[in-house]
């Protein structure tokens, strides 16, 4: 599976054979990694600036593609849930809105937060 690249493809993959290099075992690293299996690790296992590197070079729609396709076992637990958040793909909302609440009904009653229940003020 070979995704398309938007912004920079000859960067991106020079910098994802640098990150197979040091992120992969050198017995364990097969000659011809998958670009999406090295991207993955670096969004596990990868320093800040790799990973910033890695977004600036790959774009978000390129993480986002990596991060719905691959298998689930490619990211630990802790890198799963920052990337489902920062990505917003649970919820596929757009990054900076908050998805709508349902705020309690008014009825001229106080509502008592300590309860969780409608409560009269008399």
């Amino acid at each position: 599976m070979v995704t398309p690249v938007e912004p920079y493809p000859d960067e991106l993959y020079a910098f994802l054979a640098a990150m197979a290099q040091k992120y992969f075992p050198a017995g364990c690293c097969a000659e011809i990694e998958l670009a999406e299996r090295i991207a993955a690790r670096v969004m596990t296992v990868g320093t800040y600036r790799d990973v910033c590197e890695l977004v600036d070079l790959a774009g978000r729609n390129y993480l986002r593609e990596v991060f719905t396709t691959s298998p689930r076992h490619w990211f630990s637990a802790p890198a799963r849930e920052y990337w489902t958040r920062h990505l917003d793909v649970a919820r596929g909302v757009a990054r900076g809105r908050a998805p709508a609440t349902l705020a309690p009904p008014t009825t001229g009653h106080a509502y008592d937060r300590n309860v969780g229940a409608r409560a009269l003020k008399h």
